[in-house]
């Protein structure tokens, strides 16, 4: 075996470092000059390999394409009997730059197996090497298809060289089982058909194989195909592959020349098409013994200019043919094979499989998609397949079928354009959910994949063409990608409400362009649930005017939809849905009336009664939930306390009935923290319960403690970790103050872990004013007032933020004003206490007009009462003037 033939295999590099080789030492400097330009890596690359040693050809043997005594003399492997775990290695299949292949047994008590075992070579391992082969059974770890060859096992050697254990293929290139066992032209077509399935498999799993050729496409004894060596394959999305897979050039460039597309030789951005066109090469090269182009003796240059700019011929036009042979290949094959080959990877098949559905309608005589839908093209494919029907029956119908053929071709690329897309969007999304549920990651590399994500949908958006379908999928999928960054409804997520926000409206404008071109009940409904979610996490942020106008969006498109079919309970659940949102927003802004008016319409809408369905219950339970709260603030605590046991009894059914199910139990720990206000914890505004209240808020402690022991990433769990500590603490306080101090202090320290984000600010000043309510004893008046400090400095902060401008912050910071006005008079700074007491003034004015909330009328009185004590202490001071 000379080295030549082995070099076929490999890169552009090893290409440039042999034709160097061939030339005298005074012109190699001016050939690597010229063929690699402005290459830089590249060129260092191939001069690094010529100075390695000054016998190139011992160079090129040992570091490129193996030890050739080694592949010459199999039986004298230097690692032939090493031992890896129950694997023995046999004898040498194959080597290469990367590693070497073994045939291999495994022979222990368990069973007996033969493998193929491939490792990193010694003497050339290296980090960047190691890193890649590790990225190359990662890879082969994700795919499971019968016609690719599989991963079975994998570790390290002794000396820390990886190794991967693979299914044994005993069989022959494509090509040679092709022309050993004389195979029609049909049966090619067929045989190649496999290969299609398993490349559109691992397309499906967002891996591209970038070395499509006739040595990596087996066929077994017994006709099986087995595609392998994914050894410079490349995931579409690399953060969903654990560790980093090397990105250098020279690992971006690995290909096989006389099979690579023309983006790989230009060093451009990799897709799928990649693989397609490697595809028409092989399928060339089987149809007919020839590839499209010779380029083995050409420059790199030259190649290049071969593959990127030359029209490449048509299999029919191949010289020493069989005339009948090229008749079976002109027309329908020639096509085909152009069209998997095409320059443009926009014009090649958009799929492997759109490609083997177009071989399958060559064999089955049907119009293929590569060639334009004629009358006179549709009319003879009918005729031959409908030999013995009559002639007058034949025409008819020819004229027929060959009319709506003609008229349909254009949709049918479309809708294969659309298929590949809409899978490749639910792909991309699947995988990264995976990978965020089950990652222990840091934030950065979870950032890192959703950028990746976010990155591969823009890519599809701007290849769909604009087509309606494709847009409603990929407003799907944007959202999905929200509710993975920062949805206030969703279990787990990252935590990043502003990025979500981006993301939603991104699923939005989407949704409505695709509407806007086809009025549909899947665009419809994209929009309205894109609008909804875009309202709960603006909501959840304290913009109350960019949630009401999301909401009142959604609850536009929701009416008229719902009455388009008002038995339909879906459409009813997202009206409703809407209608609570709208009805939030007018509680946040102390609205309550109004509020509570919308949460009752929508529960006259929707019935009051469970049914055993997920989505319905759920909705009944923030309905019940919602409506609780504005009774709570409306004075009417027993009648809360009454909906939210409701509440609780549909929440804790769903519970019993999917115990596994993270969501249900989030959403009742939620409802036992609600019910402790109603019964003991929001002072003036319950019923006094304090033992029931401590019973709810130790069950909501246990569902959120445990919730978060699954996923300490998950922030959602985090936040409600907080929030359930708080509300502990909020049902002991009237009765055990020390002991409401504990869970406060819990609950601020586990805020303090929490990045300097406005969430966190926003919860310490309100637990900081919780805590100092409790805090009543002499010695901890120091204690209490710099707690009251911090949480005005927070909202003080807060409210020159335009998302923190809206009443129900407003009337937080009235009363940290005020309390901390009669903390400083308490401490003997009248000054300051007379200045806060002012800065509260306009908002005690404005909420003494426009609120119905009891919440706010009850800190009205506490600022009034605060007035009143600073009043008097500054009057009894001789040293500072009367106050106004």
């Amino acid at each position: 075996m000379n080295s030549r033939t082995k070099i076929e295999r490999w890169n552009i590099i090893q290409e440039i470092f042999q034709a160097a080789l061939e030339r005298p030492l005074t012109e190699r400097k001016t050939y690597i000059s010229e063929a690699c330009g402005d290459d830089e890596d590249l060129r260092s690359e191939v001069e690094s390999l010529l100075a390695n040693d000054a016998d190139a050809e011992t160079v090129l043997r040992s570091v490129l394409a193996g030890d050739i005594r080694d592949i010459e003399n199999t039986a004298n492997c230097s690692e032939a009997g090493l031992q890896l775990g129950p694997y023995r290695l046999v004898r040498d299949i194959d080597s290469g730059g990367m590693g070497s292949v073994y045939l291999g047994v495994r022979s222990d008590d368990q069973y007996f197996q033969i493998v193929a075992i491939k490792m990193v070579r010694k003497g050339v391992e290296s980090p960047a090497l190691i890193q890649r082969f590790r990225a190359e059974r990662q890879i082969l770890a994700t795919l499971n298809h019968p016609n690719i060859g599989a991963i079975l096992d994998g570790g390290e050697t002794a000396d820390g060289r990886p190794f991967i254990v693979m299914e044994y293929v005993e069989g022959q290139p494509i090509t040679i089982t092709c022309e050993s066992q004389g195979m029609a032209i049909r049966q090619r077509v067929e045989l190649f058909r496999s290969v299609c399935a398993a490349v559109h498999y691992a397309h499906q799993k967002l891996v591209i194989h970038r070395d499509i050729k006739p040595s990596n496409v087996l066929v077994n004894p017994q006709g099986t195909v087995k595609l392998i060596d994914f050894g410079v394959s490349k995931p579409l999305a690399p953060e969903l592959m654990p560790g980093q897979i090397p990105k250098t050039e020279t690992f971006q460039r690995l290909m096989t020349p006389d099979y690579a597309s023309p983006e790989q030789f230009m060093g451009q951005e990799l897709t799928t098409a990649t693989d397609i066109y490697s595809l028409g090469v092989l399928l060339f090269e089987l149809l007919t013994g020839s590839r499209p182009y010779t380029i083995r003796d050409l420059s790199p240059g030259a190649a290049e200019n071969v593959i990127c700019h030359q029209e490449h011929r048509k299999p029919s036009s191949v010289r020493g043919l069989p005339k009948t042979t090229r008749r079976e290949l002109a027309g329908d094959l020639d096509r085909i094979v152009q069209m998997a080959m095409d320059r443009d990877p926009a014009r090649r098949y958009q799929s492997a499989q759109h490609l083997d559905e177009d071989l399958l309608r060559y064999l089955e005589g049907k119009p293929v998609l590569a060639r334009k839908a004629t009358l006179l093209y549709t009319a003879s494919k009918f005729i031959r397949r409908h030999r013995m029907a009559s002639l007058m029956t034949c025409l008819t119908l020819l004229l027929l079928g060959g009319s709506l053929a003609y008229h349909t071709w254009q949709s049918r690329l479309a809708d294969a354009r659309v298929k590949h897309i809409q899978t490749s969007a639910t792909s991309v999304i699947s995988e990264m959910t995976d990978k965020l549920q089950q990652s222990s990651a840091s934030v950065e590399t979870q950032a890192a994949l959703f950028q990746s994500a976010l990155k591969y949908l823009q890519q599809l958006r701007q290849s769909s063409g604009n087509d309606p379908r494709v847009l409603v999928d990929l407003s799907k999928a944007y959202a999905r990608v929200g509710d993975l960054q920062g949805s206030p409804t969703v279990g787990a997520n990252l935590g990043n409400p502003s990025a979500a926000i981006g993301s939603y409206k991104m699923a939005v404008n989407l949704a409505l362009e695709s509407h806007a071109r086809l009025p549909e009940d899947e665009s419809t409904r994209a929009a309205i649930s894109a609008y909804q979610k875009l309202g709960d996490v603006q909501s959840s942020e304290g913009d109350s005017q960019g949630s009401r106008d999301a909401y009142q969006h959604a609850v536009g498109l929701a009416a008229d939809f719902w009455q388009q079919k008002p038995d339909d309970p879906d459409r009813k659940r997202l009206l409703v849905v809407n209608y609570s949102g709208l009805g939030y927003v007018e509680w946040a802004d102390l609205k309550t009336d109004k509020a509570l008016e919308n949460f009752r319409s929508a529960l006259e809408r929707f019935g009051a009664t469970p049914n055993g369905k997920p989505d319905h219950d759920n909705t009944l339970i923030r309905l019940y939930w919602l409506s609780a709260l504005a009774l709570r603030e409306l004075g009417s605590a027993s009648e809360s306390v009454a909906n939210l046991r409701k509440s609780i009894s549909i929440a804790e059914t769903l519970v019993r009935d999917a115990p596994s199910d993270a969501s249900a139990k989030r959403s009742l720990s939620v409802i036992y923290g609600a019910i402790v206000g109603s019964l003991a914890g929001d002072p003036m505004l319950n019923v006094g319960d304090s033992a029931q209240a401590q019973m709810y808020a130790r069950r909501a402690v246990e569902i959120v403690e445990a919730l978060a022991a699954m996923d300490r990433s998950n922030a959602q769990a985090r936040d409600d970790l907080i929030n359930a500590y708080s509300e502990m603490a909020d049902s002991f306080r009237l009765t055990q103050p020390a002991v409401a101090s504990q869970w406060y202090r819990k609950a601020i320290a586990l805020t303090r872990q929490v990045k300097d984000t406005d969430a966190a600010q926003n919860w310490l000043s309100q637990i900081d004013q919780s805590l100092a309510a409790v805090l009543v004893r002499k010695h901890q008046a120091t204690e209490r007032l710099n707690l009251l400090r911090e949480a005005n400095a927070f909202r003080l902060d807060l409210a020159a933020k335009s998302a923190f401008n809206e009443p129900h912050f407003r009337a937080l910071l009235m009363e940290s004003y005020c309390t901390l006005s009669d903390a400083e008079a308490e401490a003997g700074n009248l000054a300051r206490a007379k200045e806060l007491a002012n800065f509260a003034q306009p908002l005690l004015s404005e909420f003494k007009v426009t609120s119905p909330s009891l919440l706010v009328v009850r800190d009205i009185g506490l600022c009034d009462e605060t007035m009143g004590n600073v009043q008097h202490r500054i009057s009894l001071d001789r040293s500072l003037p009367d106050a106004d």
